[in-house]
C-alpha cells in the first residue's frame, strides 16, 4: 500500500501520494492570500484537495463537501499562476452552490470562468488567459451538462468511480496519512 501525504494550510487539507505536488498546491494558495487584495480570498473555501493517483486532466469539484479532486498531472504540468487560478475557478463553484447554482453545466462554469480569467487579468498573464480561453471555447464542461453526442468512456466511467470512492474514504477519516 502507498503512502498518503497531507499538510494542512490553513483550513485546506492537501493530501496526495506526491509530496511534491502538495507543496506546489501549498504555494498556489499562499500566492492567492499574498494577492488577497485582489478579492480572491474565497479559494481558501476549498477543505480539501485529494490528489487522485491518476495521470489524467479530468478534475472534479465536490462543492456541497468543498473537496476538489485533481490528478497529478493537472498540477505538474500547471504554471503556479494558472494552478493559483485553477484553485480559484474550483473555489468558486462552491460559492455558486452555496448561492444555489447546483448544476455543473454551462452556468456554473461561465461563472467560473471568468472569476479565473479576471485573477489571470489582475496578475497580466496574458498567455494563460489566451489558453483559458481556447480551452472555454471548447466547452469542457459538455459532458457534465447531458448534451454531448459521445458518452464519455467505461474508463472515464471507472476513474470517476474511483474518484467518488476516494472521497467517500477522505470523508469517513479512511485514508491513513502522514503528515509533512
Amino acid at each position: 500500500m502507498e503512502t498518503w501525504y497531507k499538510k494542512t494550510y490553513r483550513a485546506t487539507d492537501i493530501i496526495s501520494r506526491n509530496q511534491n505536488i502538495i507543496t506546489k498546491l501549498q504555494r498556489a494558495f499562499v500566492y492567492i492570500e499574498r494577492l488577497n487584495e485582489l478579492g480572491f480570498d474565497f479559494a481558501q473555501d476549498i477543505r480539501c484537495v485529494l490528489v487522485y493517483p491518476g495521470n489524467d486532466y479530468y478534475t472534479e469539484m465536490f462543492a456541497p463537501d468543498r473537496i476538489w479532486v485533481v490528478q497529478p498531472k493537472t498540477v505538474r504540468e500547471s504554471g503556479l499562476n494558472y494552478l493559483t487560478s485553477l484553485l480559484i475557478h474550483e473555489a468558486w463553484h462552491i460559492v455558486q452552490w452555496r448561492k444555489g447554482v447546483h448544476n455543473v453545466g454551462s452556468r456554473a462554469e461561465r461563472g467560473a470562468y471568468l472569476k479565473q480569467r479576471k485573477f489571470l487579468a489582475a496578475i497580466h498573464d496574458s498567455s494563460s488567459i489566451r489558453w483559458l480561453d481556447k480551452a472555454y471555447k471548447e466547452k469542457w464542461w459538455k459532458d457534465a451538462d447531458g448534451d454531448h453526442e459521445t458518452r464519455p468512456s467505461s474508463n472515464q466511467d471507472a476513474v470517476r468511480s474511483e474518484i467518488v470512492r476516494l472521497v467517500r474514504r477522505y470523508k469517513a477519516g479512511k485514508i491513513k496519512t502522514v503528515r509533512m
